[in-house]
């Protein structure tokens, strides 16, 4: 049985990614960004398809299978940048949840949410709080599947808002300026080359 993974490949994250999957079974193999060949010719044996840390839309085939992404924002935040908009907003609150993937970017049937407090944390502060809950969502996701064998829909939250993009991020940082500002666009730009602040 194969767990199929897309994550960025230089991820910070990607170790503890891999280090909870094995702690929830050792012996699920891991397939890390397959290929579209290695999707079709392996397509029966994968059981489960995993999105964390990742900026690649995944469409076809691989979509029949049971699967989610691990989304670094609560429903209020559709697209890129949450963790970003909740700190140059001054929110109190932030969040992660999963939802089932489909052909559109974080639309899918939301599966589960967790929300947490990040009042006075810095930026850098909220990316790491952000990132470990994510990875504990994606733990207790795998428990779960592996208890029943399927994934349970465990909430009825709805996505919210317009989807957000790296244009809309820019245009923030630029009409309100934060002391954040260049943490967020050095954050960004390792992901997006074309990330870059204008005037």
């Amino acid at each position: 049985m194969s767990i199929v993974v897309f994550c960025i490949n230089d991820h910070p994250g990607m170790r503890d990614v891999i280090r909870a999957i094995k702690q929830v079974d050792p012996e699920w193999g891991v397939k890390l960004n397959p290929s579209e060949s290695w999707v079709d010719s392996c397509h029966d044996d994968i059981a489960l398809v995993i999105s964390i840390f990742n900026i690649t839309l995944l469409s076809g085939k691989i979509l029949r299978k049971p699967n989610f992404n691990v989304h670094v924002s609560p429903p209020w935040y559709r697209g890129i940048g949450g963790p970003a908009f909740a700190v140059l907003e001054g929110r109190d609150l932030h969040g992660v949840l999963a939802h089932e993937m489909d052909e559109v970017l974080d639309h899918g049937r939301i599966i589960r949410t967790q929300t947490f407090n990040i009042e006075g944390m810095t930026y850098d502060q909220v990316v790491k709080k952000t990132h470990h809950a994510c990875v504990e969502l994606l733990k207790s996701l795998l428990e779960d599947f592996k208890k029943h064998g399927e994934i349970r829909f465990q909430e009825n939250a709805q996505w919210e808002g317009a989807l957000r993009t790296k244009e809309d991020l820019l245009e923030t940082l630029k009409n309100s300026p934060s002391s954040y500002s260049d943490d967020i666009l050095e954050h960004y730009s390792k992901y997006f080359r074309s990330f870059r602040r204008t005037s």
